[in-house]
């Protein structure tokens, strides 16, 4: 979405393209928070791949074994 907007605006330059970034990732978060939605710092944490996957494979096994 900044991207979009940074070159839709010709925006150039480092510093210039961080402010601008900096801006629209606060409008994002202050939009999130009006409308209510939960910020990304308060999310729950995602389950580790290693263990989903010995999960999966758990699974597969009871499958065949059925």
């Amino acid at each position: 979405m900044a991207a979009d907007v940074i070159k839709k605006e010709g925006i150039k330059g480092e510093y210039r393209v961080i402010d601008r970034n900096k801006k629209i990732a606060q409008d994002v978060r202050k939009v999130m928070r009006e409308n209510g939605s939960t910020m990304p710092e308060n999310l729950p944490v995602a389950e580790p791949i290693r263990v989903v996957e010995k999960r999966v494979k758990a699974a597969r096994k009871l499958e065949i074994k059925s």
